[in-house]
């Protein structure tokens, strides 16, 4: 099982009996266009290329999810090809600003676009996500991809 500690706050320790935990499974999916260019976000959180996705909401398959979080993070609407995981991380996060210590379940799918156009709707509408892009295989290697995707990442590219 591929388990990381990641310690924002420099906290120093696992969660212990007084702090928070809270579960959050998610699902994300690397999604390629008729280009053969992937799509990358970056949170204003994060500040890093990401693979969009979040949250799995109560009696929601992967599908499901993988399709409403592409369609709310970018306005595309995308179909995933795969059947399973291509990937599972798990991670244990603590979120200084929350004060709260999360542990996630991180399920990783390709998926491809329905269409190219995008819809009307504003990607950016609760501030989350500053930037949207296409990139190549090549340009993903020069990017500044959040340290929490560089391994599924790498699989999801595998053929």
């Amino acid at each position: 099982m591929n388990r990381e500690y990641f310690d924002y706050n420099k906290k120093g320790h696992l969660p212990t009996k007084e702090d928070k935990v809270i579960f959050r499974p998610g699902v994300y999916v690397l999604v390629k266009n008729s280009e053969n260019k992937y799509l990358f976000i970056i949170e204003k959180t994060v500040g890093k290329w990401e693979i969009p996705g979040g949250g799995i909401e109560p009696g929601e398959t992967f599908h499901e999810t993988g399709i409403r979080e592409l369609k709310e993070e970018t306005g595309f609407d995308i179909e995933i090809i795969d059947k399973t995981p291509v990937y599972i991380e798990n991670d244990l996060a603590y979120y200084p600003k929350l004060n709260l210590f999360r542990h996630e379940h991180k399920f990783f799918f390709r998926g491809i676009l329905k269409s190219n156009k995008k819809d009307n709707q504003n990607f950016a509408k609760d501030e989350e996500i500053t930037q949207m892009d296409f990139f190549s295989r090549e340009e993903i290697k020069n990017l500044d991809i959040a340290f929490w995707h560089k391994k599924a990442l790498a699989k999801l590219l595998e053929e």
